[in-house]
């Protein structure tokens, strides 16, 4: 397994798709600590935007929380490129066919499909903690509306925003294994960064509580005693999430990003073993 993991992140320092991707992130990653810039700064001094964005029309301080939030959790162009990334990744062995030689390597394919997974989360990890770091010094040192308060909630939200993260790209990993083509996890990245999941499920909570006699506003704001399908969604909650919730709905989406990402990882093993090497 350590020479396969081995074997992946050399092929990944190696691959011209890894600096593009890079490249495109880092740009990412300045045209959202511009767009915080202009919404929590105001330099235009057009207030309207600073209340849409905050929610809040006292303050506009920006705290170490509200940048992991703004700049990972809510850019769908950083969650479209880690996809493009994680599917390149997991489907690159195939499309070159050098996936029949090291699949001949063991007996077990366990080994194989654990390995690639290993080596595609530390490359999501040190995208996320290289990220998260650059985004925080840039609004710290640039950005006047920053405050540097509630360090526990900004901790408590990075870590749970990791899980999110790493749940979300398993799945991904699993689907371009599962199909040997990456047109199904690309699809499921931008599906998920466009919201059009939460959408279809936040209409299922609505019927479901129309079905129990509950009000539609409430079952629209999240409200209310009826089942919400949409709490149980992987994609939901990743951009439901926030650092201020509560204890228990903060359990709660980490149990459901380990469900999701434990099943997937599991099913990708699995079904490694039940498929043949289809190049």
């Amino acid at each position: 397994m350590l020479n396969i993991f081995r074997m992946h992140m050399y092929r990944v320092s190696k691959a011209k798709s890894t600096i593009v991707l890079l490249i495109v992130m880092i740009a990412c990653l300045f045209i959202r600590f511009g767009l915080a810039h202009l919404v929590f700064d105001d330099p235009l001094n057009l207030e309207f935007v600073s209340v849409f964005a905050s929610g809040n029309s006292q303050s506009s301080a920006l705290t170490p929380s509200q940048v992991n939030t703004w700049c990972i959790q809510a850019s769908n162009s950083l969650i479209i490129c880690l996809t493009i990334f994680s599917v390149i990744f997991a489907n690159c062995d195939f499309t070159r066919g050098f996936a029949k030689n090291t699949y001949s390597l063991y007996k077990s394919r366990t080994p194989l499909v654990m390995g690639k997974w290993a080596s595609l989360m530390t490359c999501i990890t040190a995208v996320y903690v290289v990220f998260s770091f650059f985004s925080l010094a840039f609004c710290a040192l640039l950005l006047p509306a920053f405050e540097s308060k509630r360090w526990g909630e900004y901790i408590r939200g990075w870590i749970v925003l990791y899980i999110l993260l790493i749940s979300m790209m398993t799945l991904v990993f699993f689907i371009t294994n599962r199909f040997k083509s990456p047109a199904g996890g690309m699809v499921i990245g931008i599906l998920i960064a466009t919201g059009t999941f939460q959408t279809v499920e936040r209409l299922i909570d609505v019927l479901i509580a129309r079905a129990s006699g509950e009000s539609l506003l409430d079952a629209f704001a999240g409200k209310g005693n009826a089942f919400r399908l949409s709490d149980y969604c992987l994609d939901n909650v990743y951009i439901s999430y926030s650092p201020s919730m509560g204890t228990g709905d903060t359990v709660r989406t980490v149990l459901v990003a380990l469900v999701y990402g434990g099943l997937a990882l599991f099913l990708a093993v699995w079904l490694s073993k039940k498929q043949d090497v289809r190049c």
